[in-house]
């Protein structure tokens, strides 16, 4: 019925001549509300903009085809430019991607500056599905129109895409060259986020080059930028990347602090392609501690969430971290490891951070944490102590045995638990605990 009702609204709308107005202050009106969220995005209010943008999602897609329809290339390209941040943490690589080409295949009549972002972009989501010629042409036409009308930030930004082509064919000292140019433009333009984000590659070069120290230099230099933003992306991932390098110098025990905040952070924002690379390193760390199949269940969520994306996974990762499911299955079979694959590609994001995070239990918190909040929803000594071995990971037999009673009494605890924090499930709670620092 409202398919109906649509449709004789739109047939009204044509006969009013009207059409071409209405639908031009529709997407200016898009346009605005894109533009505002995209600066909330990089700061506190990422989560309520990324909702925003999800809720008008199909109003958004109309104003992008009635400028594509209408070949209007400065009003296609600013849209898609705006959007593109959401398409990735909302799972629409392969959507964005397509719109994208669309968008930068329309004529010149756009300004330099918006072309060259729109390239950039184009090049960037080609990238996220492994697709090196498309990405490296699309950077260096941004580069040149960049060039061409002074646009300083576009160029930083069309050499940061030309470094991630050539990184991921695996001419690394090229990478390396574009991406320390692009972060000494974008330090003298004062952007810091990208600067961040072009320091973070630059590192995860160094690691596959086996320079582990000029690594863990860019990640903290990177760590830095991001901690002064308060940057709800930036910090987790940097935090990420120290751990990476630390876990392939050997240093678990350097490792586990920075995954455990990490994931805490991660669990706050809930971005399945950045949880999804998240998962890797916790996933080694569970095979080189006797939990091959924890690291088989984190590694199957890993992979799910890319598929669900339409991301490709990281092919050039350091260490041990890039072969984790041959080692999970020549430990535990076949048969077994292709369960807890199964398993884990079945889990929610909080399920597989929960699990991620049991593998980091006996990793202290970092100085960076927030304190435990005051509100505790009334749960008792008791009740908590069940609630952080939860969190660790451990069944109702092992939380028996840990604290000496039954298995029944601590279902009654589970129970009074969920209750109290008005949740429906042991996975809910354990998220509830974390994002309120319960535990």
């Amino acid at each position: 019925m409202l398919e109906t009702i649509s449709a004789y609204g739109r047939e009204r709308l044509a006969e009013s001549g009207e059409h071409a107005a209405v639908r031009n202050a529709h997407a200016a009106f898009f346009l605005a509300l894109v533009s505002e969220a995209c600066t909330a995005f990089e700061g506190p209010g990422r989560a309520a903009a990324r909702e925003r943008v999800a809720r008008e999602h199909d109003n958004l897609r109309a104003a992008l085809a009635w400028a594509v329809e209408r070949e209007d290339a400065e009003l296609a390209q600013r849209l898609a430019t705006q959007l593109a941040r959401f398409w990735v943490v909302l799972g629409h690589v392969t959507e964005g991607r397509a719109w994208l080409d669309r968008a930068v295949a329309l004529d010149r009549s756009s300004q330099p500056e918006t072309r060259a972002d729109a390239l950039c972009w184009a090049a960037q989501f080609a990238s996220h599905q492994n697709v090196v010629d498309r990405a490296e042409s699309l950077a260096t036409e941004a580069l040149a129109v960049a060039r061409e009308s002074d646009y300083e930030r576009g160029v930083a930004m069309a050499l940061h895409q030309l470094g991630q082509s050539a990184h991921r064919r695996g001419e690394l000292d090229t990478a390396t060259a574009n991406y320390e140019d692009a972060v000494a433009r974008f330090r003298r333009l004062g952007e810091p986020i990208w600067e961040g984000a072009t320091l973070r590659d630059l590192g995860v070069v160094a690691g596959a080059q086996g320079r582990h120290e000029r690594a863990t230099a860019c990640h903290e230099q990177a760590l830095a930028v991001w901690r002064r933003l308060d940057h709800p992306w930036g910090v987790p991932a940097a935090l990420r990347d120290l751990a990476d390098e630390a876990l392939c110098r050997g240093d678990a025990a350097a490792a586990l602090p920075l995954y455990r905040e990490s994931l805490e952070r991660w669990l706050l924002l809930g971005e399945q392609l950045h949880v999804a690379g998240s998962l890797l390193g916790p996933a080694t760390v569970a095979l080189e501690s006797g939990q091959a199949e924890r690291a088989a269940r984190l590694l199957g969520t890993s992979a799910a969430l890319h598929e669900a994306i339409g991301a490709m996974p990281p092919d050039d990762l350091p260490g041990d971290l890039g072969n984790g499911p041959e080692r999970a299955r020549a430990v535990l079979g076949d048969a077994a490891f292709e369960a807890a694959w199964a398993a884990g590609r079945a889990f929610s994001i909080d399920e597989a951070i929960a699990d991620a995070l049991a593998v980091t239990a006996s990793a202290p918190r970092t100085s960076a944490a927030p304190a435990p909040t005051v509100d505790d929803r009334g749960l008792t000594r008791r009740e908590r102590e069940v609630l952080r071995l939860l969190a660790e990971g451990n069944s109702n037999r092992e939380i028996a045995g840990a604290l000496s009673i039954s298995p029944r009494t601590v279902g009654k605890h589970i129970e009074g638990i969920l209750a109290k924090l008005g949740v429906e499930s042991r996975t809910a709670a354990v998220g509830y605990a974390l994002r309120h620092r319960l535990v």
